[in-house]
């Protein structure tokens, strides 16, 4: 398993996520047909590839249309096509790296300087390598949470697990957890280290410069409005936490944090506006937006110049940014029914914002 940042491992691993979506199975009715008079109206979703299952889970015994479906085929087609002619994705051979004995999203990755690694799974615990992914063991007591929404080592070798996952699925659920964690003998023994309210923990950013200062994202209940939901942030190592930033909306939880390497002061924090019900899922909101501080989490300031208006449709975002010149900022936006929403880039700390075309080469 090659070294590649753990921040753009997640970016890809979200456009990756969409891009698969195209070649979502067709829904088949079954049972004699209606009438054109008695057919009951589609669900009011746009039928775009990839939401074939979602339109059926929304809108009971409707019917995605053929042609939707033969139209999202020819997409998936054409992309490998186009992908097959560039080189640098073409030459990219990846095989499977384990562990394959636990169910669930693989959701982040720690490495060490010499190369131990460790890896979240969304309902398998912590895992350990120590041979550069070529074999893994369980590195997380079985009585703890199992479910693992982020993991981040800290400069002195600090591990630091969040609990609970914050990325639910078109038609899944996420398991709650109970709150922070954090192990000093990589991984062998884990202790509480409060946030045990959060229920969802999206991301953990550690001060490169500063061990003891640490930033989580916390999305919260994915059930109810309100409850712990921001970003936090510790100066003592752990030992305290205070919001620092709460939503926009009651139901906007924050769902990811990325930190200057070259200016500690400089933290960037998007927020995700979604809430599950029983029968509805609504994944977007005008909640999601993104953030700045100047001064390492004390006050911030929402960036918005060529970003488009947070709206009920604004699903959730993802920033990442370029380590060699923390200055350029890209951040995905995906709309509040899973799809592609753009990708935006800025050169000036996210001062100001152009969107990328939609096929275009970093």
């Amino acid at each position: 398993m090659g070294r590649t940042p753990r921040r753009s491992l997640i970016l890809l691993t979200t456009i990756g996520l969409v891009a698969t979506t195209a070649g979502a199975a067709p829904l088949v009715r079954t049972g004699a047909e209606p009438a054109r008079a008695e057919r009951q109206p589609v669900a009011k979703v746009r039928h775009e590839p990839g939401e074939a299952m979602l339109v059926q889970r929304m809108a009971g015994d409707s019917v995605v249309q053929e042609e939707s479906y033969r139209r999202a085929l020819g997409q998936a087609r054409a992309l490998r096509t186009e992908n097959a002619d560039r080189a640098e994705i073409a030459s990219l051979i990846w095989r499977s790296e384990g562990p394959t004995d636990i169910g669930g999203r693989i959701k982040d990755i720690a490495v060490a300087p010499d190369g131990t690694l460790w890896i979240a799974a969304a309902s398998g615990g912590v895992w350990r390598s120590d041979d550069g992914g070529r074999t893994f063991k369980s590195s997380w007591p079985n009585s703890l949470s199992q479910a693992i929404g982020a993991l981040a080592r800290g400069p002195d070798g600090t591990l630091w697990a969040g609990t609970g996952e914050t990325s639910p699925g078109g038609g899944s659920t996420t398991f709650a957890g109970t709150g922070l964690y954090r192990s000093t003998d990589g991984g062998r023994t884990w202790r509480q280290s409060g946030l045990t309210d959060s229920r969802r923990i999206a991301e953990i950013i550690v001060d490169p410069s500063n061990a003891r200062r640490i930033f989580v994202a916390v999305s919260g209940d994915l059930f109810r409005p309100g409850g712990t939901r921001g970003v936090f942030r510790s100066n003592n190592g752990g030992r305290t936490w205070q919001r620092v930033l709460s939503g926009a909306t009651p139901t906007a939880g924050a769902a990811d944090i990325v930190i200057d390497p070259k200016n500690t002061q400089n933290v960037y924090a998007t927020f995700w506006d979604h809430l599950r019900q029983p029968d509805l899922r609504t994944y977007g909101g005008p909640g999601s937006r993104v953030y700045k501080s100047a001064d390492g989490g004390g006050t911030w300031q929402e960036l918005s110049g060529g970003l488009p208006a947070p709206g009920p449709d604004t699903g959730r975002l993802a920033i990442t940014l370029a380590p060699s010149d923390p200055n350029r900022l890209y951040l995905l936006r995906v709309h509040r029914l899973g799809e592609f929403d753009g990708l935006f880039t800025s050169a000036d700390a996210g001062a100001t914002w152009t969107r990328l075309p939609d096929n275009a080469t970093l």
